[in-house]
């Protein structure tokens, strides 16, 4: 029993689900959270290699206020993919998925490895944090927020280790990523002067190996936009000087708190106040030099972001998502007491059905249901030389979705039950995708003629025995519906 315990333990255990849910959270959660994860990381790729064009880049490219540090890091795996005949865009956007899942999760363990050491922590905590449902989800989003926060971390980390060139390095590079990173610098910059009293040469080698990422990053702006521009600059003007960042999502300085209360409190409540109460000063309460730098470098990096976004006009919790990793380490480490408690099966059963209903509804399903929630399906059940018949030309993309449109074929298109005898009498052994609202009457009509015509069921976005009961259930009928289906002579 104890050699079995040395090594299935609880952080192995934690290893295991860690995994495991970034595996399959990369594999189903197609799609983007949020346009920006497509349109400014994967479309700018797609154009790099000659894939796209930029005329169809979204507003920011002819702005020139992105940089090109990110969508060129995916321009070179896809260059890669071309040059050795294996390309395809939903294999490729499943690779990048993966590797920022991977890559979070490396970034998780080598938290936990600082702070069990410094903290003392129980490996109970590492247990919880595994479970919690929403970490696949974000942490496979090919996002700016989230390769600045795997960034991030490893910068704290190094910082904290007193390797100063190297977290400058980092940290200019987490910057490249996501220029708001800039504002849990304020944050660093105030711990360490107040732990140090004094500018140090430390301090200097952190700064000197910030600006080196940023030289290299507006080299790599000079290759992409094609002329001489500082794009940190152009941001900060066109957003904040300008007001155009003014002009999305506007909400009340205090939003961000209602988001929290809004987003499964029984589990957001319990990681602000642990990121309160890792910060808040205790008396009487005697700290090693290790936990002090804890808390001046993670916590004040890590509440002057979050603080400092604010007071800014546009507001989205994604914005938040490159501190995710640490607040919950910060949570742990200001209540160890709890971890005893984690383990009884009165709280961690529901924890854990909480963390696997949470996961189901988050990931499982895909990011985004439209246009790619079609061509993914399509994608999946496509083999050479299949002839598709469809409602729609899903490989006739708009001008913000040329990435996925690679290799796609052309399928012929019905607007009618009749027309669809018509093509189908002429390819019996089509492929057939329909896609439409299911309370639409033409919908219906292609719909009955497909089951009529004898053509086999494969799959769908909503489960067939949900879709053939719409006409009992109303609600039912306003669903978007997706369905791919196998003719036979």
């Amino acid at each position: 029993m104890n050699r079995i315990r040395r090594f299935i333990n609880l952080e192995a255990i934690a290893i295991f689900i860690l995994f495991l849910g970034h595996t399959i959270g990369a594999y189903t959660s197609y799609g983007f959270h949020h346009p920006d994860e497509h349109f400014q990381i994967l479309e700018w790729a797609n154009a790099l290699v000659g894939l796209g064009n930029t005329q169809h880049l979204p507003w920011e490219f002819a702005a020139q206020i992105r940089p090109w540090f990110q969508p060129m890091c995916h321009a070179v795996f896809v260059k890669l993919f071309l040059w050795m005949g294996i390309y395809n865009p939903f294999g490729a956007a499943f690779f990048f998925r993966l590797i920022y899942g991977y890559l979070n999760l490396f970034s998780l363990v080598a938290l936990w490895k600082h702070f069990k050491k410094t903290e003392s922590l129980n490996p109970a905590w590492f247990l919880w944090i595994g479970l919690l449902w929403f970490f696949p989800y974000i942490h496979v989003r090919t996002s700016s927020e989230n390769l600045s926060g795997i960034l991030l971390c490893f910068a704290l980390l190094s910082q904290l280790k007193g390797r100063s060139l190297k977290s400058g390095l980092l940290f200019g590079f987490a910057f490249l990523a996501r220029y708001q990173i800039a504002l849990g610098l304020v944050g660093l910059a105030a711990g360490l002067l107040y732990r140090d009293r004094k500018i140090t040469r430390e301090h200097w080698k952190l700064f000197l190996g910030f600006l080196i990422p940023i030289a290299f990053g507006t080299l790599l702006d000079r290759i992409g936009y094609g002329n001489w521009v500082f794009t940190p600059y152009r941001y900060f003007k066109v957003n904040l000087v300008d007001g155009v960042a003014a002009t999305f999502n506007p909400y009340p300085w205090y939003e961000y708190l209602v988001w929290i209360l809004q987003l499964n409190p029984i589990v957001s409540l319990p990681l602000l106040a642990g990121a309160v109460a890792f910060v808040w000063p205790r008396r009487n309460q005697a700290r090693s030099p290790e936990q002090t730098d804890n808390r001046l470098i993670i916590g004040g990096f890590v509440w002057a972001f979050f603080l400092l976004h604010w007071g800014i006009t546009n507001k989205e919790y994604r914005f938040l998502f490159p501190i995710l990793n640490v607040i919950p380490f910060m949570a742990a480490s200001a209540f160890p007491a709890f971890a005893s408690k984690l383990l009884k099966a009165r709280y961690l059963v529901p924890y854990a059905i909480i963390s696997v209903l949470g996961f189901s509804i988050s990931t499982l399903h895909g990011a985004s249901m439209n246009f790619l929630g079609t061509v993914t399906l399509v994608h999946r059940n496509s083999a050479p030389g299949d002839v598709w018949l469809s409602d729609r030309d899903y490989s006739s993309t708009n001008s913000y979705e040329q990435y996925y449109s690679y290799g796609m074929p052309a399928p012929l298109l019905f607007h009618d039950g009749d027309e669809f005898k018509r093509l189908l009498a002429a390819h019996p052994n089509a492929k057939v995708v329909l896609d439409g609202r299911i309370d639409d009457p033409v919908t219906i009509d292609m719909l009955r003629a497909i089951e009529k015509s004898h053509c086999k069921f494969i799959t769908s976005n909503i489960p067939k025995w949900i879709y053939g009961y719409h006409r009992d259930f109303a609600f039912l009928s306003r669903l978007p519906f997706v369905g791919i289906f196998e003719c036979h002579p």
